[in-house]
């Protein structure tokens, strides 16, 4: 099934190089059983000369290198990727214009992180805060807080809407805790 997979996915490529993408954001969970089945998955294919392929890891520099070498024309894309379809009768519509408040939400914890950051770099420059880096009097598990909080929410589940209710949901406490401090 594996190898009729490729077979298929083989007429969206322009040369005998194949990026096969394995996983999705929780399947290294349990990385060391992933990679005992991808391993296994690497011996059957390379282990059956009449399926007339070869698979290895690789990484995405040496893959574009490959392609590079075969001196093959690659198109370029220049439509519009929206809507993105996941099978024939999923559709994956309103990234952008989905959760305005928790984008904005976003924005604004941003802003306050470097704010934070800009008046903490400003009162060293000054001599207001008379200490070295290390040890600033200055909060810096509450500045953190913020800084990782706005990151966590920048997750491409969360900024598009895309995560579960119950995720979505956790983001925005987490959000409220941050400004909070």
């Amino acid at each position: 099934a594996f190898a009729a997979h490729v077979r298929e996915t083989r007429n969206f490529f322009p040369t005998n190089q194949l990026m096969v993408l394995l996983g999705e954001d929780f399947r290294y969970q349990e990385a060391a059983k992933q990679f005992d089945a991808i391993d296994w998955l690497i011996d059957a294919i390379n282990g059956r000369s009449e399926l007339n392929m070869r698979a290895a890891y690789s990484t995405p520099s040496r893959y574009f290198a490959a392609v590079a070498q075969a001196a093959t024309a690659v198109p370029i894309y220049t439509g519009d990727f929206f809507p993105y379809a996941t099978d024939p009768v999923t559709y994956w519509t309103g990234f952008y214009g989905t959760h305005a408040a928790l984008k904005a939400a976003i924005r604004d914890l941003e802003s306050i992180a470097h704010s934070a950051e800009v008046a903490t770099a400003t009162a060293v420059v000054l001599g207001r805060i008379r200490t070295s880096f290390s040890s600033l009097d200055v909060d810096w598990p509450s500045l953190d807080h913020v800084r990782r909080t706005a990151a966590l929410a920048q997750h491409h589940d969360t900024i598009t809407g895309t995560s579960a209710r119950h995720v979505l949901d956790d983001v925005w406490q987490r959000i409220a805790a941050a400004r909070a401090e």
